[in-house]
């Protein structure tokens, strides 16, 4: 199935007719007189009545050379000063032109094109007063050609392409508001028998007008997700795509350089279920809201330079999802710098603070530069598309390859190990319930007196690090009389090589306690955030070089030196006591999907070892 490509049209009608204006001119916004200025003595004339145009004043200051006014539709605003004009002369001749900039300086390259798809950039440019001026020359004739700062993308070719994507079986389209000047906000979905409803990624563009190189991202990079790909295909076979392909259609017909016909830069308006001032956001609001759990929000913006803005990697899951795109990134496209700019919490009123906010999802404003390398936005969308699309299905695929997986599912023993390498002993009366499950259908209850299990013993401590992974869950009343209960333990206390993971009552902590060769290390977590009779994940990630990390629920608790390769403790796995056994050290908890990895982990991997699905789909 081919995706319908409109891109080759666009921008066309501009360069060959006036574009009727709205009727509805309503909105509090400056907004450019629409006019032609005529200059006859020269046989020259310059316009902005198209759909994007901004040029708010023309004046001639010598024969064949004009100063053109470009303002701002509000006050203050962000410097992002858009220029956009039709430019005919009576016959050839070389005119120069000078951009005068009120409340903001030169930002973008001028271009120009004579059918709205080719677009040459103007190389001998003259910045001059702080930036507030740039001059250059430029060839007309009788052909109506635009200058302006981007190649121009208009209201009617991103509804068109819109539309062009609505065709597809599984797409589909409506209107899920008004503008300020009644135009319709567009909204694209994806469904599939096979995705629920929670799977949803939200990608949006078109908040602000000048950002050109957004839209010629977001464009291919939607293309290939709905593309028919088989990565495409079964990507949507697990995920639905809520996409918002222009909101802001006021300011981009009327070339404003950030705002709706009121004036708002609609980035700055994304506060609780939206403003009345600012429909086009309220709108999307609305149907965000609707979405059950969705799992992140991508806005594309430009700037400058390429950036992303994000919130901590500890904010909400999936967890260290950023930098793991990051890195396919950087390994995929390379090189293609990115920067990332991370700010905690959820404060502000762009689009991104309100996705962490409200949906609790990892929201990214994604900002394209300005300039791109020649080439780039042919390929690299599509191929960030694909990325994207590998990272989140491997939150419903386990491809960590654990050497060791004791997962406690009903029908099997506690000892069968799911990785089909170290089937275990047990000691007791360790029992699979399946009420209470932190992860599949089963989990390891540990209450019965000697209860455990007896790993023997295995080589994991590899040249590529290794990784203790659990889900746990203790109770305060359990383990008030308990002085040391070990979840697991791997090498005598006094052995050279050895790890143990225990709650300690006199420390009031969850301690990793290690060593390898001469090293020593303890890692504790209070006993505040694990003692409260509810699923807790850990993971100890032992690191070739670099010695031990500790997480808890995907968020970096500590590190120790200890735990370097090479690691290689003795004598059998004890999972929930201590190496030499004893009732007295039984963890007095459940446990759940219990792994040992003969590799390190990185933070993303733990991300999807630990989401609910991962396992069974």
């Amino acid at each position: 199935m081919k995706i319908p490509r409109l891109v080759a049209v666009v921008a066309v009608a501009p360069f060959a007719a006036t574009i009727p204006m709205s009727a509805n001119e309503a909105g509090s916004a400056e907004f450019q007189e629409r006019r032609t200025w005529n200059f006859a003595e020269d046989g020259v004339s310059f316009s902005n009545e198209f759909s994007g145009a901004r040029l708010n004043g023309a004046e001639r200051t010598d024969a064949f050379t004009y100063q053109l006014s470009i303002t701002p539709e509000a006050r203050p605003i962000n410097n992002s000063a858009w220029f956009a004009f039709r430019v005919v002369g009576d016959s050839p001749r070389e005119i120069t032109i000078t951009l005068s900039y009120r409340d903001g300086t030169h930002r973008y390259r001028p271009k120009v094109s004579l059918d709205g798809n080719d677009w040459q950039e103007i190389e001998d440019v003259t910045i001059a007063n702080r930036r507030r001026s740039a001059t250059f020359r430029l060839m007309v004739d009788a052909n109506p050609r635009v200058v302006a700062g981007q190649p121009l993308i208009t209201v009617g070719d991103q509804m068109d392409w819109a539309a062009g994507l609505a065709e597809l079986p599984f797409v589909d389209s409506r209107s899920i508001g008004r503008s300020v000047q009644g135009r319709p906000v567009p909204f694209l979905s994806t469904s599939t028998s096979e995705a629920l409803p929670e799977r949803t990624l939200i990608l949006m563009a078109g908040q602000h007008p000048p950002e050109v190189t957004s839209v010629q991202g977001f464009r291919p990079f939607v293309e290939a997700m709905l593309g028919d790909s088989e990565l495409a295909v079964d990507f949507r076979r697990h995920f639905n795509l809520a996409i918002f392909p222009l909101m802001n259609p006021d300011g981009w017909h009327h070339g404003h350089w950030r705002c709706n016909a009121n004036g708002l830069d609609t980035n700055r308006t994304w506060v609780g279920r939206g403003r009345p001032d600012s429909p086009e956001v309220a709108a999307a609001i609305q149907v965000m809201l609707e979405l059950p759990s969705p799992v992140a929000f991508f806005d594309f913006h430009s700037t400058r330079i390429n950036v992303f803005y994000t919130g901590t990697d500890d904010d909400h899951e999936p967890r260290h999802f950023v930098p793991a795109f990051e890195r396919a990134l950087a390994e995929r496209i390379p090189p293609w710098p990115w920067t990332r700019q991370a700010s905690s919490g959820s404060g502000g009123t762009p689009s991104r603070s309100w996705g962490t906010r409200e949906l609790k999802i990892p929201s990214i404003t994604w900002e394209w530069a300005d300039v791109q390398e020649p080439g780039r936005l042919a390929e690299a969308p599509a191929a960030s598309a694909e990325e994207m699309m590998k990272l989140l299905l491997r939150l419903w695929r386990d491809d960590t390859g654990p050497a060791a997986r004791f997962a406690f599912e009903p029908g099997q023993p506690a000892s069968h190990d799911h990785a089909g390498r170290q089937n275990a002993a047990t000691a007791g009366s360790p029992e699979i319930v399946t009420s209470e499950a932190a992860h599949g259908r089963g989990a390891l209850s540990l209450a019965a007196p000697g209860s455990q299990l007896i790993v023997p013993d295995f080589d994991y401590g590899s040249a590529d690090g290794a990784t203790i992974a659990m889900w746990f869950r203790m109770s305060p009343r359990a383990h008030a009389a308990a002085g040391r209960t070990y979840l697991f333990s791997h090498g005598p206390a006094d052995a050279a090589d050895r790890i143990s993971i225990h709650h300690c009552r006199e420390a009031r902590a969850l301690r990793v306690e290690l060593g390898t060769a001469d090293t020593t290390g303890l890692i504790a977590i209070s006993e505040n955030s694990v003692l409260d009779d509810a699923w807790h994940h850990l993971a100890v990630v032992l690191e070739p070089t670099e010695g031990t990390r500790v997480f808890l629920n995907g968020i970096h608790q500590g590190s120790a030196p200890a735990g370097a390769a090479p690691f290689d403790p003795a004598g059998p796995l004890r999972i929930g006591t201590r190496h030499c056994g004893g009732d007295d050290f039984r963890f007095r908890g459940m446990l759940d999907d219990v792994r040992i990895h003969d590799r390190t982990l990185d933070a993303y991997d733990l991300t999807t070892i630990r989401h609910p699905e991962a396992a069974f789909d």
